[in-house]
């Protein structure tokens, strides 16, 4: 029999092998790291926003220079913005 004449729906209800000793195989809600991966995401995306602003601050306010590497932080920043709207 080949794997291609096998129905692609059946594929995704039957397991591929017995789970091991002690686990149950659970199709119905599996357990899903989207969570964390947000809780990270936007943890960390609040620190960088945070040491962004800071080193915006020290080089416009306090040492009164802004050069074009600060120019291109703040440039660089917006892809990461987006992708935080893109996670959820």
């Amino acid at each position: 029999m080949s794997l291609l004449a096998i129905d692609p729906a059946l594929l995704a209800k039957v397991p591929s092998l017995s789970p091991p000793d002690g686990v149950t195989p659970n199709f119905v809600d599996p357990e899903s790291y989207a969570d964390m991966f947000k809780l990270v995401a936007y943890t960390s995306l609040s620190i960088m926003i945070g040491f962004l602003l800071l080193r915006i601050y020290t080089r416009a306010i306090l040492i009164r220079t802004f050069g074009a590497e600060d120019c291109e932080c703040s440039v660089f920043f917006s892809p990461c913005s987006l992708e935080k709207r893109l996670i959820s």
